[in-house]
Parts: structure tokens; sequence; C-alpha cells
């Protein structure tokens, strides 16, 4: 038993030292910087605000799905022209954008009462979900779903 901890705790210290030195951090200007550059505390505080990645391809990507859903968000809040969804009102529709990932197809969910919780907004109407899924369906299929094909 004694053997198993102190081997857990080898791979801790090496699994921490990886991260202390070849991961990378996320800056909100968008640039990456290998991990080493930093000290332990800041390194440990952007991990604990999901800013570290193994790879900077993988910051790089998280960065333009953060940005693409502030901005589909910025989106629906001026086209819903101040509509916001009231859960609470199951007698107010709600017209939420949702995906079958393996065959790319968009389809509008019409919602009264469930919640949905997705990344994307809902809308007013239906014509206005349309019209989100012309402008953005592209960028939504490349950066916020997985590719089945790749299964």
């Amino acid at each position: 038993m004694e053997e198993q901890v102190k081997e857990m705790l080898k791979q801790k210290a090496d699994i921490e030292k990886e991260i202390l030195n070849k991961y990378y951090i996320l800056e909100k200007d968008g640039s990456c910087w290998l991990t080493s550059a930093y000290s332990r505390h800041t390194v440990i505080q952007s991990a604990r605000r999901g800013l570290v990645f193994k790879t900077e391809d993988d910051a790089i990507k998280y960065d333009k799905k953060r940005q693409f859903i502030s901005d589909v968000h910025n989106w629906a809040e001026i086209y819903n022209e101040g509509w916001r969804p009231n859960w609470c009102n199951v007698h107010q529709d709600k017209y939420c954008v949702e995906i079958t990932p393996s065959t790319g197809y968009f389809y509008i969910a019409r919602r009264n009462a469930i919640n949905h919780l997705g990344l994307l907004p809902c809308f007013k109407s239906e014509k206005l979900a349309r019209r989100f899924i012309e402008q953005f369906g592209e960028s939504i299929k490349e950066l916020l779903i997985d590719d089945c094909s790749k299964s």
C-alpha cells in the first residue's frame, strides 16, 4: 500500500512538472505562451480558470469557440430586440437551434418549459432562428460540433 501511495505521488509530481513547463496558457489578447514562462502560482490560477492547454492548437481552438459564442449571443441580443426567454412562463414559445451531429442537420425546437441548456441562444420566433442558422450554421458545425465522420 505504501508503494502505491509513493507511486501515485510520483505520478502527480511528474504531471505537475509537465503542466508547469510544457503546457500553454491562453492570454486575454488571444496569444499563447508556454507555462514555463510563468510562476507556479500563475499557472495554477490560469488552470482554475480553464486557460491552460496541452497544445497551442487546443488553446487557439478554445479561444475561437469562446469568441464565437460571444458573437452569437450578441447577435441574438440585437435581433431578439430585448426579448429574453422566460423559462418560468410555460406559455411563452422559445425557438432553440439544435443539430444532429451525425448528419449535420439543424432543426428548430419550439420549447415552452424545458430549457435545453445549450451554448446557443434561443429566439423569439422560428423565422429568427432560421436566419440565425443561415448566418452561423457552418461556423457552429466547425467550432462547436464534434465531427462524427472521424469516428
